[in-house]
């Protein structure tokens, strides 16, 4: 048999329902394997769906035969069965009840490493084989008048290194039996993905290739335990001689789980080699399926995670902001939008963060900034994130603005002024007490000051008014009497940097009873500075 070439479809054959379900710590009920089966069988244009292994309970064989009833033409419902006369008659029956026009699959399996048949069968591997091939009979038999078809699979075929001339010869006369596909599966993954390809292609290659006018299929079932479910069960396609790999939604299954079905349709995509499916329904899928799982999708999870679409270190966002527009960006392995993620690839501030992650993140907030612009703040902005760690679009929007008002008032400010600037700005953003400062203004009244003050306290807005010796203790006095039995026991004014045109720095300490707080708070607005101070000092008060 020679080595098959490689532009060729493949054919995903999903065991979400089956293998992914029976890991779960809550197994879902009927409604959500149907919710399941329509997303992958109508979303997803899955081609081959293993929907159950009726002969486990009465509950599983009634799901297997309800699911085969909604399927659409041409799509193959797959059950499991065992290597037992009784299995194969349950799973026949439920898929007899498989809607016409798709095609019903009985998937027999029996394990055949030397291992598993004597430490777990107890049996002779003459006595396996004679089972196995008795039972893909029987199986035949029974799905030909459904116009259906036999899967076997050899499981823990990954550990068949040792036996494989005899699983080869075994594998021939399940062919002949009546066997249109034969799966190679990884069930418990201990080597390399080179390795188990090597052993895939000496198999399938002595495979008879034509029987009885069928095509003989083979295909791979990658478990994830050393993490290369989805690097081995593309080395078994790029052998040549696979055509069918099996996968489930988010990687769902026995312990550290299955070939991930994102992953590997994806990273077939990558190569150019055509699945037929409706990868825009992709990132859907995953997030309904971690909904009904119970199964949180990690951060870092290829493709859906939250976390892998963004840019933090400065060289990375200046080559993503460079190819954003492009359908290969500079760092991302797809355009988001091939499975249905619009606007996901992000910039986020850090302290490793660039002038490029500025421009980027100001520009999706709608705001353009100068590139020389950009470049003042970039420092001040490095700072604070090593401050206060990730910056919001928020919280740069917000140092942003201020930069602008200072920059109308001066038109070199320091560093010193950016990096305070900055710093006051995210604190300001980021106080989360009992007292938040909504306005703050000061007019000259007929006889003293006048100030008007809006607090927040405890999430009910009050506002007050009181006159001042000078607009400063106006506001002061306001405060007093919005929150009540205050003293003022310090209160220091002065600017950033030279010249009174730049920002001002206010100190204040308040007392109420034994208790006493602090703040400090800058801004272009003398006002506002002395607001936001009283503030942090009753917030310091209130703790």
């Amino acid at each position: 048999m020679s080595k098959p070439e490689l532009d060729r479809d493949v054919d995903i054959y999903d065991v979400t329902l089956r293998d992914g379900n029976q890991a779960l710590a809550k197994p879902w009920n009927f409604e959500q394997k149907r919710i399941i089966f329509e997303l992958l069988a109508n979303g997803l244009k899955v081609p081959a769906i293993e929907v159950g292994f009726p002969g486990s309970s009465a509950m599983d064989f009634k799901n297997v035969a309800d699911l085969a009833a909604l399927a659409p033409a041409k799509i193959i419902v797959g059950a499991l069965s065992r290597c037992m006369e009784t299995d194969i008659r349950c799973a026949a029956h439920a898929l007899n009840f498989t809607k016409l026009g798709a095609i019903p699959r009985i998937h027999v399996f029996i394990g055949m490493s030397p291992f598993h048949m004597a430490e777990v069968l107890k049996s002779k591997p003459e006595e396996v084989r004679a089972l196995a091939v008795d039972m893909v009979q029987r199986a035949a038999e029974l799905m030909k008048p459904m116009g259906g078809q036999v899967q076997f699979s050899p499981e823990h075929f990954g550990d068949c290194l040792e036996n494989l001339p005899w699983l080869i010869g075994t594998l021939q006369e399940i062919v002949w039996a009546g066997a249109e596909i034969i799966n190679l599966p990884n069930t418990v993954e201990r080597t390399s993905p080179e390795i188990f390809s090597g052993m895939v292609s000496q198999v399938v290659k002595e495979l008879p290739g034509i029987w009885l006018g069928k095509q003989i299929k083979a295909a791979v079932h990658c478990h994830n335990d050393l993490g290369m479910a989805t690097a081995t069960s593309l080395a078994s396609y790029q052998s040549g001689f696979v055509s069918q790999i099996e996968v489930a939604l988010n990687g769902l299954g026995e312990r550290a789980g299955n070939a991930n079905l994102q992953e590997v349709a994806i990273a077939l995509e990558n190569l150019h080699i055509r699945t037929n499916l409706n990868l825009t329904n992709l990132y859907e899928a995953s997030l309904i399926t971690a909904e009904l799982s119970q199964t949180q999708i990690p951060w870092k999870a290829p493709l859906i995670g939250r976390d892998v679409f963004k840019h933090r270190s400065g060289i990375h966002q200046h080559g993503a902001s460079l190819t954003e527009d492009k359908t290969k960006g500079a760092y991302r392995p797809i355009d988001p939008k091939i499975i249905g993620r619009v606007g996901a690839e992000e910039c986020e501030f850090t302290s490793q963060s660039g002038v490029a992650g500025i421009k980027q993140i100001l520009s999706e907030a709608g705001i353009i900034i100068l590139e020389d612009h950009a470049r003042m703040l970039q420092p001040a902005l490095k700072e604070a994130s090593e401050q206060f760690g990730m910056l919001s679009q928020g919280e740069l929007v917000s140092v942003y603005e201020r930069f602008i008002r200072l920059f109308d008032r001066i038109k070199q400010p320091t560093s010193v002024d950016l990096r305070v600037l900055a710093s006051d700005a995210i604190k300001s953003m980021r106080n989360t007490g009992r007292v938040q400062l909504i306005k703050a203004v000061a007019l000259a009244g007929i006889d003293k000051p006048i100030a008007q003050v809006t607090l927040a306290i405890n999430g009910e807005e009050k506002t007050e008014v009181a006159l001042g010796d000078g607009p400063v203790s106006a506001v002061i006095n306001a405060i007093i009497k919005l929150e009540g039995s205050l003293t003022l026991n310090v209160l220091n004014i002065g600017n950033i940097g030279d010249g009174a045109e730049g920002q001002g720095i206010v100190r204040v300490a308040l007392a109420k009873g034994k208790k006493s707080g602090s703040g400090e708070a800058i801004d272009t607005d003398i006002i506002v500075a002395t607001a936001k101070a009283c503030v942090e000092a009753l917030n310091d008060l209130l703790e």
